[in-house]
């Protein structure tokens, strides 16, 4: 965060300004220059850009600077210098009224040679260019779009269902089009501080998504569904070697439930030509050989699949037409172009109601205020089947009681948690409590009428011989702390994976007697049986490592 800045400004909104500089740098590097407030919340008014330094002085000018906003107080900043070790120059700094409008010299419409624009406004365009630019390009994107689903339906005369892109690399109004809308998202994707891809080189930002609402991939997707189009999420994973990978499809399946989606694809099941019988995780996002994920796959599915959890009650949905998309998109960054958040959703909303746009129509957005309480962050479903209790820091916990799926996805360690008459007191685990915990109906309509069940019970998992660091290579035990900056280099350990078996006591909601219960292995099959005891409240079954299970199969008998 080394900057070199000068504040108490006063500049105007929508007025040309010239921006000028030299700068060099005694190592080749990158100068980032924006123009934003002297003061909290040092919001950016309306422009930013980079420019590539190197040993020989270079001359930079912004001919046409223009702010989105105005402010009595604002500072001109030059930021990024801390980012290498090097020394940097910047002379002649000159900002001041007056610049270039409309089109540069030797530029003519209908004619090639008219240079890209950008929304950041550092190429000197003006606003009301780019507004132009933007809307040119999605003109263009639509009709590529219409052509190319004309082309299938018509030309080639199939009829598949047709999904465009995802939300977010395009606008949900073009692909409204479509006869269903797509999204992705991934927690905590790899980071490569160098080079994109670099095997060697990389972290995973080792961060439990359960403790982090607000922040999470599930709030960031809550926007992206188009009202009345089916919602798909065909990528979606929690990088491999987070720890806390075991929430990844349980939450998604839960929430996906809630806001009514009706695809939800992992990525992937494997990238791999070869080396098909790892028996361990052996890169960011392949499931095949995972055990945790592989697990987790039931209750998730089973939950999404049937629709234990019913969609939220309430819809809110906010209207974004063809005009609002084109006066957002020159602001909007890449890979989230615009959505419901730029129309006025709060996503917050979405754990508790349903969120949609609507590309039709113009106006506002519905709010149902006071709901989502973002200071405490307990945010209950208006069904009242799911709960995100994050109040604690670093102690997140979700769970779900439904008539067939109830689940406990966080840091359930220590505690006692109530299901609607299952009950699951797990002990401290490895991670500081974090485990997931689900009691799956498989054979009848409900718990009452069930006839069979299957308890998952997962924690955390390393492979044999990991050697853990903390970005770059500082050698760390396991498991890492909570936030830190994981890799593994291009030394993912061997075979097996080795998985923790969690301690828990389940209550179930029937007479011990009644019951038949059985460790699993990894195949499914029947391993050690387990005796139960009876309660006031039910049968007591007891789990832990020494039964060498992530899985438990209940006979349940009349």
């Amino acid at each position: 965060h080394v900057q070199f800045n000068q504040p108490r400004l006063a500049l105007a909104a929508d007025a040309p300004y010239t921006l000028e500089f030299d700068a060099r740098s005694d190592a080749p590097g990158t100068l980032d220059v924006n123009i934003g407030m002297a003061y909290d919340p040092w919001e950016n008014l309306g422009f930013q850009a980079t420019v590539s330094l190197d040993r020989d002085w270079k001359h930079f000018t912004f001919p046409s600077v223009m702010l989105a906003r105005g402010d009595d107080n604002a500072r001109l900043n030059f930021s990024g210098l801390g980012l290498t070790a090097r020394t940097v120059w910047i002379a002649g700094v000159s900002l001041g009224p007056g610049g270039a409008v409309g089109l540069r010299p030797g530029e003519r419409l209908g004619e090639p040679g008219i240079g890209l624009f950008t929304s950041s406004g550092g190429d000197g365009r003006t606003r009301e260019g780019r507004r132009d630019w933007f809307s040119f390009l999605l003109e263009t994107e639509g009709r590529y779009w219409q052509t190319m689903r004309d082309f299938i339906t018509h030309e080639l005369k199939a009829r598949p269902l047709l999904i465009g892109t995802i939300v977010g690399t395009s606008t949900p109004g073009l692909q409204a089009a479509f006869d269903a809308v797509d999204s992705h998202a991934y927690w905590n994707h790899p980071s490569f501080p160098h080079r994109a891809w670099d095997p060697d080189d990389w972290f995973v930002l080792n961060t439990a998504m359960v403790n982090h609402p607000l922040s999470s991939t599930l709030a960031d997707l809550f926007v992206k569904r188009v009202k009345g189009k089916p919602h798909c999420l065909t990528e979606y994973n929690h990088a491999f070697p987070n720890v806390y990978e075991a929430e990844a499809f349980p939450l998604v399946a839960l929430y996906a439930g809630l806001q009514d989606w009706d695809v939800v694809v992992p990525f992937a099941y494997s990238h791999r030509l070869r080396d098909w019988d790892t028996r361990h995780p052996v890169n960011f996002f392949d499931v095949d050989q995972n055990p945790l994920k592989l697990a987790s796959f039931v209750p998730a599915a089973l939950a999404f699949r049937r629709g234990d959890v019913r969609p939220a009650l309430r819809e809110l949905s906010a209207a974004l037409d063809r005009k609002k998309e084109e006066e957002l998109l020159p602001d909007a960054p890449a890979w989230r172009l615009v959505d419901g958040g730029s129309a006025g959703l709060d996503p917050a909303q979405g754990f508790i109601h349903r969120l949609s746009i609507d590309p039709g129509a113009a106006g506002n957005t519905e709010v149902a205020a006071g709901e989502a309480d973002r200071e405490r962050l307990v945010f209950t479903s208006d069904t009242g089947q799911l709960v995100w209790d994050a109040s604690l820091p670093g102690r997140g916990l979700v769970t779900a009681d439904t008539p067939r799926t109830k689940m406990a996805v966080g840091f359930s360690g220590g505690r006692t948690v109530d299901l609607g008459g299952v009950v699951i007191a797990t002990k401290q685990t490895a991670l500081s409590g974090f485990a997931f915990l689900a009691v799956s109906v498989t054979e009848g309509d409900s718990f009452a009428e069930a006839r069979r069940l299957v308890i998952t019970a997962l924690g955390a998992q390393e492979n044999t011989s990991t050697v853990w660091y903390r970005y770059p290579r500082t050698r760390i035990d396991f498991p890492p702390a909570a936030g830190e900056p994981v890799t593994l280099g291009n030394n993912y350990g061997r075979a097996p994976s080795r998985v923790e078996g969690i301690e828990a006591a389940v209550t179930l909601p029937y007479p011990a007697r009644r019951l038949q219960v059985w460790a699993l292995d990894a195949l499914g099959r029947r391993t050690s049986e387990i005796k139960t005891a009876e309660t006031k409240d039910g049968a007591l079954l007891r789990i832990g490592p020494h039964y060498q299970a992530v899985w438990y199969e209940v006979e349940v008998r009349e």
